[in-house]
């Protein structure tokens, strides 16, 4: 049985999908949904230590001893300060231990509210990552918290290990804290870091085929001429839309650069939706991002040069740390397929259909 706090749920979801199964607890009230949750999960190795200090120091020998991360959790307020000397060592020595500090209302810190610190990044200088987590109010807030905790786990070993900070708002009265009403626990999005050497690129091909392919560049320098002549074979190979802002510096027969698309689309969103959205660069200028959005069964690829995580359109799934010129030469490689450019031609004829005014000097 399972506490009923989304982000609790998403919480212990996510250590179950990035196998991160040892936990050090000490007891408290507000850590009680998520020690009740994984107590009761058969996944998970969990073991008591009253004292957060000797906590967080046990935690930190079993993380070095098993090479992968282990997790403290406490209850609010100047508990979690315990924990500092076990981070600032597990800093210094590259080792994966991962704070989960439960928070109050912060709305009430420094206003009467016993136990309610500032928690936000408090190891800071003693931790690669720190997120700060808020109560899940709606699907925004759901969102963000399923990203936050991705980018904190995908931090524990990414360019070396080290230690992160994941604090979350448990703002429920003590009714609420105590109750563990879930059978099953849901599954939240996991977003996946690859590398070039690691990846099954004939999988990744295989998962494209004869799908809907949005490709989007955004603000990005390349003098090769490599990426353009990636892009094109990509385009061949696969029933591709290729989109690239200004700021792309990437121009071509095939890649479109449709104006305004966000302000004439929106009626037909579903038209123009693709199964999935690759993307590159840093900045997008364009308004494709709002006029296509995401859906839910549409699918986010990002490719960063330094693994960063960019979620624009809520449903990242796979992030390739390498360079767009890398990720479309090697997933070429692996396609024998042929398309009739059905998806492309769909967004070729609205993007003629499109009518503008005469314009002289204008924002526009």
């Amino acid at each position: 049985m399972y506490t009923n706090i989304p982000s609790v749920l998403i919480l212990v979801s996510l250590m179950k999908q990035f196998n991160i199964r040892y936990v050090v607890a000490s007891p408290g009230t507000r850590n009680t949904p998520l020690v009740h949750s994984i107590e009761n999960d058969d996944f998970f190795k969990v073991y008591s230590v009253v004292d957060e200090r000797s906590a967080g120091f046990v935690a930190l020998g079993m993380s070095e001893e098993l090479d992968e991360p282990v997790c403290v959790t406490c209850t609010a307020a100047t508990a979690t300060c315990n924990y500092a000397p076990a981070m600032k060592e597990a800093y210094e020595r590259k080792i994966q231990l991962v704070a989960l500090t439960a928070d109050q209302n912060i709305q009430s810190m420094f206003h009467m509210e016993d136990q309610c610190i500032d928690q936000r990044n408090m190891y800071e200088g003693y931790v690669k990552y720190a997120v700060d987590v808020p109560k899940i109010r709606d699907e925004s807030d759901y969102w963000y918290c399923n990203r936050c905790i991705n980018e904190a786990f995908l931090e524990l070993n990414h360019n070396g290990k080290g230690p992160v900070q994941i604090n979350y708002h448990v703002d429920y009265g003590l009714e609420e804290l105590a109750v563990a009403p879930v059978r099953e626990l849901p599954q939240t999005r996991k977003i996946t870091r690859y590398y070039e050497e690691s990846i099954n690129w004939k999988n990744m091909s295989d998962a494209l085929s004869g799908k809907k392919i949005l490709v989007l560049g955004g603000s990005n320098l390349e003098t090769t001429g490599k990426l353009k002549q990636q892009l094109n074979v990509f385009f061949d190979k696969y029933d591709a839309v290729l989109v690239c802002d200004h700021f792309a510096n990437e121009r071509g027969e095939n890649i479109l650069n449709p104006a305004g698309i966000g302000d004439v689309w929106w009626s037909e969103v579903d038209k123009y939706r693709p199964d999935y959205i690759i993307t590159f660069g840093n900045i997008f200028y364009s308004t494709i991002k709002y006029a296509i959005g995401s859906g839910e069964k549409t699918k986010h690829w990002h490719i960063a040069i330094d693994g960063t995580v960019n979620d624009g359109f809520r449903c990242l799934e796979n992030l390739f740390e390498m360079t767009p010129e890398t990720f479309f030469e090697n997933i070429n490689k692996h396609t024998s397929f042929s398309n009739n450019h059905e998806f492309y031609n769909v967004w070729k004829e609205g993007i003629k259909a499109l009518k503008y005014p005469e314009l002289n000097f204008t924002n526009f």
